[in-house]
């Protein structure tokens, strides 16, 4: 078995602990445990995380039968990245903004021509799509995904 770099297996617990947190809730103590690392190691990764802005301290869950301190659960950011969609139709553009949760930051309809030379149809768009970036004040690398499809009777054509 090829052994990983110190880096490398730090970047896999996080993205282990992302998974976990994108099922559900979990404190530091649950992360350990069924991550099998150590509280210490999860405080800390879980620390580095908070402090990308990628997980937050949500609330006190319940504590056990037995009493004691209420666990700190733990939850993904949801407006850390974004979805753009662009859906053509006809000669009609929808734009969407989504968070990782689907819920719409920002939706915007135009009418597009048709023209042949497709630099004509696009340059509408793409200025809406600047004068978006800006004002809602979203960076640039933020963005997670774009996807662009346009449909021309029973074809999809996705570029």
């Amino acid at each position: 078995m090829k052994r990983l770099k110190v880096k490398n297996l730090k970047e896999q617990n996080y993205i282990d602990i992302v998974k976990l947190l994108k099922i559900g809730n979990y404190s530091r103590a649950d992360l350990a445990y069924n991550l099998e690392l150590s509280k210490a190691s999860i405080s800390v990764l879980v620390e580095d995380l908070i402090n990308m802005g990628i997980v937050y301290e949500k609330c006190g869950g319940q504590s056990s039968s037995l009493g004691g301190k209420k666990p700190i659960l733990l939850d993904i950011n949801k407006n850390i990245g974004y979805f753009l969609a662009v859906h053509f139709r006809r000669e009609l553009c929808h734009i969407a903004i989504v968070n990782l949760e689907n819920e719409i930051i920002y939706e915007y309809q135009m009418e597009v021509v048709i023209n042949k030379d497709y630099k004509i149809t696009f340059n509408p768009i793409i200025k809406k799509l600047k004068i978006l970036y800006q004002s809602i004040k979203i960076k640039k690398y933020s963005l997670l995904e774009s996807q662009y499809q346009v449909k021309q009777e029973k074809r999809i054509i996705c570029l």
